[in-house]
Formats: C-alpha cells, structure tokens, sequence
C-alpha cells in the first residue's frame, strides 16, 4: 500500500477536508487537484464537504473512466473484499469507493492517506476504459484484406 500526503497535491488549500474522491480521481487520472476539484465544483461540491456518488459517476464519464458497480440490492456481503479485488485486477488503475471513503487502486496497488485493510468491501470501481484493438485479416501472401 502506498501511503499518500496531502501535501502531495498540488493546489490543495491546508484546510480542505473530506476530499478523498478528488485525491484519487486525481491520482488516477494524472491531473493537478485543483483541476479535478474544479470539476466537482462545477458538478455542485461545496469546500470542505464530501460528494456523492452521482457526483463521482458524472466526474468519471468527463474522465473517460467505466463504472463497474459492486454494491447490489443493498447487499454488503455480496461486494469483493479489497484482497478479491487485488487478486482479479492485479494491475488495474481505478478509483474504488468503500462505505464513505474513496481512494486510488494504481497498478495493482492502493493508494490512501491511511492504511486500508484487506477484509474492505468495494462497493464502486472506476476503471480506466480499455482501448478497443483492431484486428486486421490478411491474406495468403500477408497483404491486408480491406472490410467491405
């Protein structure tokens, strides 16, 4: 686990709190905090408040980042646990959110202020979108065959 500052982050006032969703949307995406806090002005975050999970879902779709949702019927139990987690994604970069806190999975490994545990429920991943490949067919003689 890599254990973050918040004087890591550039442009971040030394009285915000409760900014764990712009730390690790910032983490993940490569951008300055203040620029993805911005964003989460815009989308209503008022200083030193958390945000919500419509505010995160809209933050990811400017971001470019696929939601895979854990949490199902308010069921706990049924979310991987951060050791699940970290054995099926094992060099995945994604923002996670638990129960009120989020924070950044880069490369296979969590990235928070604090320790976080392995028995943690994800309940939301944010994932960085795979790019699609092209496959291109060739004939016998190795030219590319056109689609038509």
């Amino acid at each position: 686990m890599k254990i973050i500052k918040a004087s890591d982050f550039i442009g971040r006032p030394a009285d915000e709190s409760n900014d764990c969703a712009v730390k690790a949307f910032s983490i993940i995406s490569g951008k300055t905090w203040a620029e993805i806090n911005n964003m989460f002005v815009a989308v209503g975050r008022k200083p030193r408040k958390g945000v919500s999970i419509y505010m995160c879902d809209a933050i990811a779709k400017k971001l470019g980042l696929e939601r895979v949702a854990q949490y199902q019927n308010r069921k706990a139990w049924l979310c991987k646990t951060l050791k699940q987690f970290k054995d099926e994604y094992k060099q995945a970069s994604a923002v996670l959110i638990k129960n009120r806190h989020a924070f950044a999975y880069d490369s296979g490994e969590p990235c928070d202020f604090a320790p976080i545990g392995n028995s943690t429920r994800i309940r939301v991943a944010y994932f960085k979108k795979a790019m699609e490949t092209v496959v291109y067919e060739t004939n016998a003689k190795g030219q590319y065959l056109l689609p038509l």
